[in-house]
């Protein structure tokens, strides 16, 4: 996925758009790392395949 990155003011917005498809029995996961949180971890049923559609927005200030 490539993300735009869109500067305003003491804060940054990186934002981005991806769409694939996942087939019967593969993982899809998103996660932080290492040894972060797991925020989506599911598994294709034999027979299926999925369409996922992700759209990211991450903004970035700075720690005060």
């Amino acid at each position: 996925m490539e993300l735009n990155d869109i500067s305003v003011e003491a804060r940054n917005v990186l934002a981005g758009y991806e769409a694939f498809e996942v087939v019967a029995e593969k993982t899809f996961k998103i996660e932080t790392s290492p040894q972060g949180q797991d925020i989506l971890n599911m598994t294709v049923p034999a027979g299926k395949k999925w369409r996922v559609q992700i759209n990211v927005e991450i903004t970035e200030t700075d720690i005060e």
